[in-house]
């Protein structure tokens, strides 16, 4: 429902990218190839809307992280864009109290298991 009034709405297009990614964490086999380019799509319009968005950037990153890790990939470039997510976290400002403002406790746990 609240896609329908506000489409170009970051925060909804992270909730429903989180929401899918569920489904893919659920049973990759069934759900990966249905979901995955979709939650990838999402989280770059949602960069593309607010870039200064750190839950847009750390998701992102995290997703991608995840895709070259299930894939046998080097997952070290994603490293940098989670840095640069927990850097965006820490100059971050709602707009109210009632703006979402989560994110950064998972962006520095996916940051220290870069360093492992």
């Amino acid at each position: 429902m609240a896609m329908t009034k506000s489409e170009d709405n970051a925060e909804l297009l992270i909730m429903q990218a989180q929401v899918l990614t569920n489904w893919v964490a659920f049973d990759g086999m069934t759900y990966g190839m249905k979901y995955g380019q979709k939650i990838g799509e999402l989280y770059a319009k949602a960069l593309k809307l607010e870039p200064e968005n750190p839950r847009a950037a750390f998701c992102k990153a995290e997703w991608d992280m995840g895709s070259a890790k299930y894939f046998g990939k080097d997952t070290a470039p994603y490293c940098k864009d989670i840095e640069a997510s927990i850097e965006l976290f820490d100059t971050f400002k709602p707009e109210t109290e009632f703006h979402p403002n989560w994110g950064k406790e998972r962006a520095d746990q996916v940051a220290e298991s870069c360093k492992e």
